[in-house]
């Protein structure tokens, strides 16, 4: 009976079976530990602003338009008239702000002649001098 009762036994060894780890071995881990830890690097910084040629024309064209306004009016008439104007688009881009960049290079532009001919007024003498 003894001699059956170990074969029973060796027949339920064969039905022990040893299962892979589930998880990395020692090896593994100290591989992965051994590397040295390395941060990913920082975003670039963003490039300057650059303008273009269709920049520098509407900024052209502020200057002239208000250097030029003494021309076809009086000086002080023409940045009084600019000057309002300027006010009144200043309360609609205050609550409506340009979106796009060629909007806001016209609103630049229009500042740049208000400021040249406020300038060009102050400058220039008055047409009726004695």
């Amino acid at each position: 009976m003894s001699q059956a009762t170990a074969e029973s036994d060796f027949k339920d060894d064969r039905d022990f079976v040893l299962r892979s780890p589930e998880c990395r071995s020692r090896e593994e881990l100290e591989r992965a530990l051994a590397d040295p830890i390395r941060l990913l690097a920082p975003p670039p910084p963003n490039p300057p602003p650059q303008f273009s040629v269709r920049d520098i024309m509407l900024i052209t064209v502020g200057v002239s338009v208000g250097l030029a306004g003494g021309s076809w009016m009086p000086s002080r008439a023409f940045a009084f008239a600019l000057g309002l104007a300027t006010v009144l688009i200043l309360l609609v881009v205050s609550f409506c702000p340009p979106q796009t960049h060629t909007g806001k290079m016209a609103w630049t532009a229009l500042l740049i002649a208000y400021f040249s001919a406020l300038l060009a007024a102050i400058v220039r003498p008055p047409f009726n001098l004695p």
